[in-house]
């Protein structure tokens, strides 16, 4: 395995969570980002994905994972999500890419192009009895450290851009707060995800 990004002793920071913590908030982010995904573009059989969906949340044990919100939005039937849940829905696929990333099985697109949501269930390995997800490897430290100088250059730059560049700025701080969960900087994850 992988070196591991270590919390300094009394040095401000938490102890960054497990290969395996990581991979089922991945799992679970991504679930999130794909119901997003159906909420909006609603494709034929999308009430059967989600109920689906539930089934196999129960089967790989991740019902315990899941926040107070994130259990009501993967509760909810299919077609009930409101806009905003649609929209949270969107930011968690960024933090499950980053996730994956962190595992070693997904390249993140450049900074200014969303994670595509259905890919994330394809590479983490959402419906499968043993999900990719558990196989992955945690990046090194310095891995980590070095996507995150480059999300803080591409959130500053974007910020500093001409309006337009809204997007951007918003994908690299939803990818920073998955990100600072990953190296240990946020103890729960409901402090870094989905805009909060």
């Amino acid at each position: 395995m992988r070196g591991r990004a270590e919390a300094g002793e009394g040095g401000g920071r938490l102890r960054p969570p497990s290969r395996d913590r990581v991979a089922r908030r991945a799992l679970v982010l991504a679930v999130l980002g794909w119901r997003g995904w159906l909420e909006l573009r609603r494709p034929e059989g999308a009430a059967a994905q989600v109920a689906a969906c539930r089934g196999w949340l129960e089967r790989v044990e991740l019902l315990g994972e899941l926040g107070d919100e994130e259990r009501r939005l993967l509760l909810t039937e299919a077609g009930a999500w409101t806009e905003d849940d649609v929209v949270a829905g969107a930011w968690a696929a960024e933090g499950a890419g980053v996730l994956a990333w962190a595992l070693g099985l997904l390249d993140l697109p450049p900074h200014d192009v969303k994670v595509e949501a259905p890919l994330l269930p394809r590479v983490l390995g959402v419906f499968a009895p043993e999900p990719a997800a558990f196989a992955g490897e945690l990046r090194t430290a310095e891995e980590l450290a070095a996507l995150g100088a480059e999300l803080d250059a591409a959130g500053g730059a974007a910020a500093s851009a001409p309006s337009g560049r809204d997007l951007a700025r918003r994908v690299a701080l939803e990818r920073r707060r998955a990100l600072a969960w990953v190296e240990g900087a946020r103890e729960a994850w409901s402090c870094a995800a989905m805009g909060g």
